[in-house]
């Protein structure tokens, strides 16, 4: 036996048989941070993602680094295959998401239908734009026709009848929901299903409300007709703090949000191909001009940098005065929202011909993965490095390497792998990669321990 396939077998035994591996594996991941800047919402802090808005969107998990590939893609047989909510991902790595064919899913890790439920029963409603979320206490909220809340077993809770919740709702930190309607309102509904309050928007909604540290709820509006678009605040009982006018003829288009930065400043974007700086007074601190509409939420790093896609091919990173850091063209219309993994590498998708991207926080390419079709989702990052993705022909798991800073984590996927029963050809490369992994690392090892007896 060499000195590297020794060293695995006396790693691999002295991990599994302390039983090490699982209780460090588990300790790093902690739980999930929504960010101080955000009212703490009643989610439930142990799933892996409970949600695809009002939070900083920086997980706390790396995503794969390298080699990336296609695990399993989930295509329905119904005629609407599309799959335009993000993903929200339990504590054990169910993935819940709606398709536009109607149903609401519940995806095991591997691909694997867990459970469904036909929302067209209520009012003939489309679950496809609206992305779940997912209480303290376990419930999964959703809208369509209305709010739908179901417990995790598939069984429906209750349902709240309201016109067309298209986008996602959000919770807080009473476990009050917030869902914006076509009926141009925004409701307040209580944990068991009945409306606290309603308020009357400007105009159609676009995208989830972002509720502040101080519990204000913003919300931005499209332009229609005489209406301009708007950015509403309003107070936790439903009153108007303020409202900013956007310029007339321009509004906003999409699936995304507002993003809220640790000073109070709400960044959003829009059709007239701005980044917007709006002070938490509702006065304009800076707009950066990009040469395409704006249409999802941006993400804001640990440093400030913020970061977004437009129609003009271009991802941006923009400093925190409105200045610009960088921008990387991809060719493609971007429509989604980026994702930022453990490390500040940068996810996101490009629209009409469907590619995930992975740039660095220099925005220099890590990685690209072709292949999906009119991407309109934003990116959910599961435990294991796992990047989760849905497109108009269906609903995507991108696996690949990742580099550990803990050996163990690594013998730890790879052990579950196996156990698993190495099920399909994904499964046996991601176990191979692991594996390659782990030898690398040992060779590192090995050559510092050569170094050293020289």
């Amino acid at each position: 036996m060499n000195k590297r396939k020794f060293a695995i077998s006396l790693l691999t035994s002295l991990v599994f048989s302390t039983g090490f591996a699982s209780q460090q594996y588990a300790f790093a991941s902690g739980q999930f941070v929504q960010g101080d800047q955000y009212e703490q919402g009643a989610y439930d802090l142990n799933a892996q993602q409970p949600m695809s808005f009002n939070w900083t969107r920086n997980s706390r998990f790396n995503a794969i680094d390298s080699n990336p590939n296609l695990k399993w893609k989930f295509s329905p047989t119904t005629t609407y295959k599309d799959f335009d909510s993000s993903a929200a991902v339990g504590s054990d790595g169910t993935i819940y998401t709606g398709s536009g064919n109607g149903y609401f899913y519940a995806f095991n890790p591997d691909g694997t239908v867990k459970w469904n439920f036909n929302t067209k029963n209520y009012s003939g409603s489309d679950v496809g734009a609206s992305s779940p979320v997912i209480a303290s206490d376990g419930t999964i909220y959703v809208g369509a026709a209305g709010l739908f809340a179901f417990n995790p077993d598939g069984t429906l809770k209750w349902f709240a009848q309201l016109k067309a919740v298209t986008q996602t709702p959000v919770i807080g930190n009473d476990g009050t929901i917030y869902v914006t309607t076509n009926a141009q309102k925004l409701y307040a509904i209580n944990p068991d299903g009945t409306t606290k309050w309603e308020f009357a928007l400007s105009n159609y909604a676009n995208g989830a409300p972002a509720i502040a540290e101080d519990g204000t709820i913003y919300i931005a509006t499209i332009s229609t007709g005489t209406a301009r678009a708007a950015l509403h605040a309003i107070n936790p009982d439903g009153t108007e703090k303020w409202k900013y006018d956007f310029t007339p003829g321009f509004g906003f288009s999409g699936f995304g949000s507002v993003a809220i930065a640790s000073d109070g400043t709400i960044y959003v974007g829009n059709n007239d191909k701005n980044l917007y700086a709006i002070n938490p007074d509702g006065t304009l601190k800076w707009k950066f001009a990009t040469g395409g509409k704006i249409t999802a939420t941006p993400v804001i790093g640990e440093d400030g940098t913020i970061y977004f896609g437009s129609f003009d091919y271009n991802f941006y990173a923009v400093n925190p005065n409105g200045t610009l850091k960088w921008s990387y063209n991809t060719g493609f219309n971007i429509l989604g929202s980026p994702i930022l993994d453990k490390e500040g590498d940068v996810i996101f998708s490009t629209g009409n011909v469907g590619t995930v991207y992975c740039l660095k926080p220099d925005g220099s390419l890590k990685w690209k993965l072709e292949g999906f079709s009119n991407v309109y989702t934003s990116p959910s990052i599961m435990e294991d490095g796992t990047i989760i993705i849905g497109d108009y022909k269906g609903l995507s798991a991108i696996g690949g390497l990742v580099d550990s800073t803990d050996p163990c984590e690594t013998i730890h996927q790879l052990e579950e792998l196996i156990n698993s029963g190495l099920k399909s050809q994904s499964d046996i490369d991601e176990a191979n990669n692991l594996l390659q992994s782990l030898r690398a690392r040992l060779d590192q090892y090995q050559n510092q321990i050569d170094a050293a007896q020289q």
